[in-house]
């Protein structure tokens, strides 16, 4: 089938991006923050200079920005392999977020989310006009355009489900060398990414799939698809105006049909990790002598496995039915949150800085 994108290969003016943040500098005195605002940063990046922020300034004169602010965030959970806080770094984080909050509304901003695992941060509307005064503030260590990232099409191919397309994935296996990755053990899991979450990053997954379900449960979350969540709702696309801006989050995060605009994260999460469809419309793995093996012949199936075939996967939908996204590092949060040891974002979007009109 034909994919505009793929994690591996970016083509043209659209590029895969992940973007995780990790600050590491320790607090300072609020008098001298905005003097050594640089040092907060890592090493030889520079802050983004206010005329190149004013690009990004929306039709109704507000600028989308990401906050950073000096307090580090407190980085994965434990349960996914991060090192516990102190209590008085999570109280200075979370008195630091107030602070911030609170300064960002007198500015006339709003503020639309919090970060506290990436980063310390906050993602904001604020006039342009208030730009300075906000990278003025104490707690303020730096200040980035939100991004907007184009949704990713999938064309051709089978259609099957919710999800639509079906990727081959068979000639993936072999470029990768997958199938010399589930040989290297004798057992049935080792090297096919049993006990790793996967967090896909996209516009949702068809957890109804038949490429994802062995034993009939099609009931959120299952077997495969163990966590997620839908950050924007089915209407959500920014610079369309009106209702379409305002993201309508929910526990669900199923993808739209193909028809309807979706398709591309239950596409990328078949990739990464989906059980495979026999040539018969069975799932692979049903039956206990279906192995993942460097012998496996996949040529003949209906849909090949993913790469890490037993892998979990966690869905986490930043896209409506139809347009882009501003919510990726907001993806990125909720997956660190929820415990992704892997996390996949295959977006789009035109490369350097463009106004939103």
């Amino acid at each position: 089938m034909r994919h505009t994108t793929t994690t591996a290969t970016p083509r043209g003016t659209r590029r895969t991006i992940l973007f995780i943040a990790m600050l590491t500098a320790a607090l300072i005195a609020p008098g001298a923050a905005a003097a050594n605002r640089h040092k907060m940063l890592p090493t030889g990046v520079r802050p983004i200079e206010s005329k190149v922020l004013l690009r990004g300034v929306d039709r109704n004169g507000l600028l989308h920005l990401v906050v950073t602010l000096r307090t580090p965030g407190i980085g994965a959970p434990r349960s996914a392999g991060g090192s516990a806080q102190p209590y008085a770094v999570q109280g200075a984080q979370i008195r630091e977020r107030i602070s911030a909050r609170a300064a960002i509304v007198a500015l006339g901003g709003t503020v639309h989310a919090e970060y506290r695992h990436i980063m310390n941060g906050l993602r904001v509307h604020i006039p342009a006009s208030q730009l300075e005064a906000l990278r003025a503030n104490p707690h303020v260590a730096d200040v980035q355009l939100v991004t907007r990232y184009n949704r990713m099409a999938v064309t051709g191919g089978a259609a099957s489900g919710r999800g639509g397309a079906l990727p081959s994935n068979a000639g993936a296996a072999t470029e990768v060398q997958a199938k010399n990755v589930w040989a290297q053990t004798a057992t049935s899991k080792a090297g096919t990414g049993y006990g790793v979450k996967v967090a896909v990053i996209d516009t949702g997954i068809d957890y109804a799939h038949d490429d994802f379900v062995r034993d009939g449960d099609v009931t959120f979350p299952t077997t495969k698809v163990v966590a997620g969540y839908d950050l924007v709702g089915d209407d959500y696309a920014p610079g369309e105006g009106g209702l379409a801006e305002v993201p309508q989050p929910d526990s669900d995060p199923m993808d739209c049909a193909i028809e309807d605009g979706g398709g591309h994260g239950t596409h990328v999460a078949g990739t990464i990790a989906g059980y495979g469809i026999k040539a018969n419309g069975d799932t692979y793995g049903i039956a206990s002598s279906e192995r993942y093996t460097s012998t496996l012949d996949i040529s003949s199936f209906k849909l090949a496995p993913g790469m890490a075939p037993l892998a979990s996967l966690i869905a986490i939908r930043v896209f409506g039915c139809d347009g882009a996204t501003e919510l990726a590092a907001d993806g990125i949060e909720k997956a660190v949150a929820l415990g992704a040891k892997v996390i996949n974002l295959s977006l789009g979007s035109p490369y350097g800085i463009r106004g939103r009109g």
